[in-house]
């Protein structure tokens, strides 16, 4: 999978950046966590301070473009994301029957 970064927009009141990016050259559509881990590498940043705001894949297209929100710290991204935001890609995990 190929990343680009297309802007950078730095938000000085909530202590993040806000980044557009394009992805491509993938062979099926990427999940949020390889979307997340890629992110993560590029901009140089723990994955814990990064959000996924939103990804939009047009039909049939071979590309993605994302919005994503850089924290400065993984505290300052759990104080102003919501709880579930961070709990999107990840696995559920099943109750175990008694």
């Amino acid at each position: 999978m190929k990343l680009k970064i297309l802007s950078k927009k730095n938000n000085v009141l909530f202590n993040r950046t806000e980044v557009t990016a394009s992805a491509t050259e993938f062979e099926s559509t990427p999940s949020r966590k390889e979307l997340l881990g890629a992110m993560a590498t590029e901009l140089k940043c723990e994955a814990g301070a990064l959000v996924l705001e939103q990804i939009h894949q047009p039909f049939g297209s071979k590309s993605v473009a994302i919005n994503a929100k850089v924290y400065d710290s993984p505290d300052a991204a759990a104080k102003a994301e919501p709880k579930f935001k961070f709990e999107r890609g990840q696995a559920k995990v099943q109750p175990k029957p008694s």
